[in-house]
């Protein structure tokens, strides 16, 4: 594929110098009686305007196939026969590439040895978010609206929290616009 046309019209070279072929034939095609279908997939770079079919090796780089005695005179070579080309404009939407993510842990322990010590959902490309913790009764008793907020499980509203479990719910958007309703629950070690 070129931006322009490629003229080759000199009788002392076989074949088209100066341009990197998309596409190579893997060897020689030997079926003299079937139609041998060839396609590549090519993506536009932006500006291409011509096709062009022919050999792009030099003579040295070039394999021969002589087809006497399978018709003509010995040291004929044999030539492609080119019966349609098609050309298929593929789907160009973008695929967006910001998959968003929610994880969320299902226990932890606030004893202050630096592990799983606080309730803290990890994100990946959220633009939105909102989790709400409620006790074994139904009753709201943190709320996480913040990327980097985590609930220590200590203390709700001045009341110290009790080991068990508890119910969660999350609300997000992903940068993709995925919608996130999630829910579940979490342990308490104490």
């Amino acid at each position: 594929m070129t931006n322009n046309s490629l003229i080759y019209n000199d009788p002392n070279y076989g074949y088209i110098n100066g341009v990197n072929p998309i596409m190579e034939a893997d060897s020689v095609i030997t079926d003299t009686l079937n139609w041998i279908p060839i396609q590549t997939t090519y993506t536009a770079h932006g500006g291409e305007k011509f096709l062009t079919i022919g050999n792009f090796s030099s003579g040295a780089n070039t394999v021969y196939k002589y087809v006497w005695p399978f018709g003509g005179t010995p040291n004929t070579l044999g030539y492609y026969l080119i019966d349609d080309v098609s050309i298929i404009l593929c789907d160009t939407t973008l695929t967006n590439t910001k998959n968003s993510e929610i994880k969320t842990p299902n226990i932890f322990t606030p004893n202050n040895d630096g592990i799983n010590d606080t309730f803290k959902i990890i994100t990946k490309n959220i633009t939105t978010l909102n989790c709400k913790i409620y006790d074994r009764w139904g009753v709201l008793v943190n709320e996480l609206t913040k990327f980097n907020e985590a609930w220590d499980g200590r203390t709700t509203s001045g009341v110290q929290c009790s080991a068990g479990v508890y119910y969660y719910t999350i609300t997000a958007i992903g940068e993709e616009g995925r919608e996130y309703n999630e829910k579940g629950v979490l342990e308490l070690i104490k």
